[in-house]
């Protein structure tokens, strides 16, 4: 068993998705940072908390459902990120 949430690679590429996506924020205009913006943050946040979130739960079955939470959110900030591009640019 892995020791620690950190050593997932899984939760690892999480975090930078969610450092691309606040990257990409800052280069938003500043009247696009609220509606599509601010989900597709929440989305993208959430992601690596459920990862640690279930991590920290005792047993596989809760883990796996953390993990299916953050797979959840992940479809959800890609398709919010690609709505913001549509509206944006």
């Amino acid at each position: 068993m892995i020791p620690n949430f950190r050593k997932l690679d899984v939760w690892n590429k999480s975090i930078e998705c969610v450092r691309n996506r606040y990257r990409y924020v800052q280069l938003s205009p500043a009247g696009e940072r609220f509606g599509f913006i601010t989900r597709m943050q929440g989305a993208t946040v959430s992601i690596p908390a459920d990862i640690a979130e279930g991590f920290a739960k005792p047993g596989d079955k809760d883990f796996c459902r953390f993990l299916e939470r953050a797979l959840v959110y992940g479809f959800l900030s890609t398709v919010l990120f690609k709505q913001t591009l549509c509206t944006i640019y």
